[in-house]
């Protein structure tokens, strides 16, 4: 997981938009692979659920910051988490 800067930090419940996805993208830089902050989420409590949960809410209002596979992706483990 990031270590070094504020990647490494979940964001706060109250972001969304250009933050959030700002967010995003510095963890995924820092972890050296696209997506890392959604492995996180489900395979850790590196990134609590509600960021996963906000990132959907972005999209469904007309925010894009993730491509349409990963978007997809997140949609599927909404629907059907497979870590609770």
């Amino acid at each position: 997981m990031p270590a070094k800067d504020a990647a490494s930090q979940p964001p706060k419940a109250d972001n969304s938009g250009e933050e959030l996805a700002n967010w995003v993208r510095a963890f995924d830089r820092e972890a050296g692979w696209p997506m890392a902050w959604y492995f996180h989420m489900v395979a850790s409590a590196g990134v609590p659920h509600m960021v996963g949960m906000q990132i959907a809410e972005d999209h469904n209002q007309g925010y894009d910051y993730l491509p349409k596979r990963d978007i997809d992706v997140l949609r599927d483990w909404i629907a059907t988490p497979y870590r609770a």
